[in-house]
């Protein structure tokens, strides 16, 4: 009852018990990225701390510790009042929904609630790390999903706290990876109708943020195998709405929302 297999969004295998299936917390997905422009396939990009779109803003300065990414060390700078940044501007990809993540290298001189602000169409939000996880060293450490476009940024500030003193936040490496295609989000489509969830992943407490509409709009949450699990209505002239996922499972959902002609859909993704 707890394995199964879906293909092209549709179940393919007879689950024990018939038509029973066991909710479960994981899933493999297979997806083959779009290449639109001949030239750059829609596949995980990294920025570092030598590419040129990164640039600093205060007193950073080099790290001697290791596994820093690629062949520039991390930086750091001692934490402050939020004045020292370090920006990695995001460029040479398609727009689309992203899977946003981090590379640093922990010590226990580390902040522990360092500030990654993920700037889009205007919009911040803001994701803090404890720096000093000795579990968060060698690895991606996923920040989250977000809708990206050329131009957008990544952004990390000295407004941190740490158990030591003096206490750093460091940067290293910032990767992206499709999450979403623009042919299947319909972001680029004059009809679409473009909105945020925060945070994502999410646990309980949800929030769905999109420009005020003239009119109301309908939405919906679908499981991974396609079935509507939750409907609400976020009313006209409303820029953020609540949404109470606590009710439903870990797992992979989809979230739609239309006004009239007007649709959007998001990737979700629950954690427990």
């Amino acid at each position: 009852g707890s394995s199964t297999l879906v293909a092209a969004g549709t179940l393919v295998t007879r689950p024990e018990g018939g038509t029973f299936e066991r909710q479960v917390a994981s899933a493999l997905v297979l997806a083959r990225p779009q290449d639109t422009d001949g030239e750059n396939p829609e596949g995980e990009m990294i920025f570092d701390t030598g590419d040129a779109g990164y640039h600093e803003e205060g007193d950073w300065f080099e790290s001697a510790n290791t596994p820093f990414w690629g062949t520039t060390k991390a930086r750091l700078n001692a934490v402050g009042t939020g004045a020292d940044r370090a920006t990695f501007t995001l460029s040479g990809f398609a727009p689309g929904v992203w899977e946003v993540s981090a590379w640093w290298v922990p010590s226990p001189n580390r902040a522990t609630n360092t500030p990654f602000i993920i700037y889009t169409e205007g919009r911040a939000d803001t994701v803090r790390v404890n720096q000093s996880d000795a579990a968060t060293q060698n690895k991606w450490n996923v920040l989250g999903t977000f809708a990206l476009a050329p131009g957008d940024s990544v952004v990390v500030t000295d407004d941190a706290r740490g158990t030591s003193s003096p206490a750093y936040v460091v940067v290293d490496a910032v990767r992206i990876v499709p999450v979403a295609i623009p042919g299947v989000e319909g972001e680029a489509r004059p009809d679409a109708l473009p909105f945020q969830l925060s945070p994502n992943p999410a646990r309980a407490a949800l929030q769905l943020r999109l420009a005020a509409q003239a009119e109301s709009a309908q939405g919906a949450i679908f499981n991974a195998l396609g079935q509507a699990v939750a409907h609400f209505t976020v009313p006209a002239a409303t820029q953020t709405h609540a949404l109470d996922v606590s009710g439903l499972p870990a797992g992979f959902y989809l979230v739609r929302l239309s006004s009239g002609a007007r649709h959007t859909a998001r990737p979700l993704l629950l954690v427990r």
